[in-house]
């Protein structure tokens, strides 16, 4: 079947307000597209995923978007029921993108009806504050981390620190008697 006028401009179109969302997003959320943070991948898997179901745009050009190609988009749409589904930082954030992206794809009449399964979509304020909690709650555990690492670490200087002390008890008494 062939493309019309009409449907050339919209796909063009919408591509170009997906373009932005991406950019914007990117700023917004120091999003970079190469890196396999998990924080990035979250934000690029939510973003294709909510691209796919919004617009007409084929795979190709949903994966131009952010220079991947087409494959990519099918990972993250195969990844996006377990990751929506265990990751509540993922949940959050696709919530967030779907609607932007919802929002900004609904005058090309791509989507008739939609029905949403969660009062997250309702609270923008709710779903704002649980994005900074996990974010919060990602960096507390990075922190978790890192002290545990300083603790190991200050164990086996007190190890050593105890080994030295005690060779020089020994010496000590092995001069007094």
């Amino acid at each position: 079947m062939r493309k019309t006028k009409d449907d050339l401009l919209s796909e063009i179109s919408q591509l170009k307000a997906c373009n932005k969302m991406w950019e914007k997003i990117c700023k917004e959320n120091d999003i970079v597209n190469v890196s396999r943070v998990r924080k990035n991948v979250i934000y690029r898997y939510s973003f294709l995923v909510a691209v796919r179901k919004y617009s007409t745009l084929s795979l190709s050009e949903i994966g131009g978007i952010m220079d991947k190609d087409h494959s990519t988009v099918l990972h993250a749409c195969n990844q996006h029921e377990s990751n929506y589904r265990f990751d509540s930082n993922y949940k959050a954030v696709y919530y967030f993108i779907d609607e932007m992206v919802r929002e900004r794809l609904m005058p090309f009449n791509i989507l008739e009806e939609h029905i949403l399964d969660d009062n997250l979509y309702r609270n923008k304020a709710v779903r704002e504050r649980l994005i900074k909690l996990a974010s919060q709650n990602r960096r507390l555990i990075v922190s978790k981390k890192e002290t545990q690492q300083e603790l190991e670490a200050l164990k086996k200087y007190i190890k050593e620190v105890t080994k030295e002390n005690n060779a020089l008890r020994t010496k000590i008494s092995n001069l007094v008697y």
